[in-house]
Formats: C-alpha cells, structure tokens, sequence
C-alpha cells in the first residue's frame, strides 16, 4: 500500500490555523472546490486574487499550509475528509483524467485491461495518476477513528459551509454552496461494466475504501 501522503513531493495534507481546520485532500472527490474555499478563506484572499491550486503551487505560495509530519499532535482541533462512492469516483477518473488531461482513448473496461495497474503502481510524485489510486492511501489510517475527522461524501459537499461554518462571502458562488470548479461531461465515454464488475476489477488495493465507505454511509 502506498502511503502518497507521505511523498515530499507531493502535498495532500494541509492546515489551515485560523480555521482551526486539517484537511486531507483526496483527487476526485470534489477537492479542487474544497482547496480554493479554504485558502481563500484562511488566508483572506480576494476575489481578484488569482489561486493557482495545481502543480505544486498552493505549497509554494502557502508553506505555512503543508504538513510535513503526520504526528497526530500536528493535526489542528478538526481534521476534515471528503469521501466518495469508490464506483462513482473510478468513473469520474476514468472520464475527466484518462480521457480528459491524459487524452487517452477507450472504453472502461479497455482503461482496466491496458492502463489501470500501471496507473495503480506509478510514482506518488505523478500527482495525475494518483487520481487512480485508493482514498485510503491518501491519509494516515489512524485518522479513521480520531474523534476530529469530520466525513463528508462528495454527493453533500454543498453542506460543507454549514458544516464547518464557513463565512462564504468571499467566495464567487451562489447561495453559500460550494463552487463546482471541474464538470465531468457524464456523456463522456463507455463505460460498458456493471458496479459488481467495477469493483471486482478495483481489486483488493480497493478494499479498505469500500470498507470505509459502507460504514461511513451506514452512520449518516
């Protein structure tokens, strides 16, 4: 199991102190729209000011942000992770990475047969290919039974700044919601497998955000 958290190179934990907020970021559950809500709102930015969240970048312009050590003392009073459908979310990967940013070709069950393992093994440094991998291995496991995490399914992530009380005024959006910054064109592609033959094909690297996702679901 990869722990991608981990990789110096590649950022997916941060704080944010004046929100008294930790959040680990996972790719495809809506956290390019979460990201530009707390910078925003941590660091008072404007809505003229530009907020270039990929490449790298947010921990470059934000260092105070990224967290190094992943001690349960360096986690702030609530630590916040976005959760999804893992069916839902291999989807949205398979239309808005592999055929979208990577420009590859081919139906769903083709990007399983030729691709999904390569993607599955590559470096954690490839922060686009680590849109493939499993949600668990972007968070320190202990964190699942911390009496801090708040959960939160991307399905209700419009319920994120009445969850956290989030002042929105800053944020370009309408009704207090969250900005949707990445549509996936759901249009897109064949996506010629059944659920059951999805998650067979996820294998047991996947196991562990079934796990999670069942019992998260089961409690909310």
């Amino acid at each position: 199991m990869q722990k991608i958290y981990e990789d110096q190179r590649s950022r997916y934990i941060w704080n944010f102190q004046k929100l008294g907020l930790s959040y680990c970021e996972i790719p495809k559950t809506g956290s390019s729209s979460t990201k530009t809500v707390l910078f925003r709102l941590n660091y008072d930015l404007e809505a003229e000011y530009e907020l270039q969240i990929g490449g790298g970048q947010l921990a470059r312009t934000f260092p105070a942000s990224s967290v190094e050590k992943y001690e349960a003392k360096n986690f702030l009073d609530r630590i916040l992770i976005i959760y999804r459908d893992p069916i839902a979310r291999v989807k949205s990967a398979y239309r808005s990475i592999f055929l979208g940013r990577q420009g590859l070709t081919g139906s769903l069950s083709e990007y399983f047969d030729k691709h999904f393992q390569s993607f599955l093994h590559s470096e954690p440094r490839n922060g686009l290919l680590n849109h493939h991998k499993p949600m668990t291995w972007f968070f320190p496991n202990a964190l699942l039974d911390d009496t801090r995490t708040i959960f939160v399914e991307t399905s209700e992530l419009n319920l994120l700044p009445s969850v956290l009380d989030l002042n929105m005024d800053r944020i370009s959006t309408k009704e207090s919601k969250m900005p949707h910054l990445l549509n996936v064109n759901k249009k897109l592609g064949e996506i010629d497998m059944s659920d059951e033959e999805i998650k067979a094909a996820l294998g047991s690297d996947f196991d562990r955000d079934f796990a999670m996702y069942e019992k998260l679901a089961s409690h909310s």
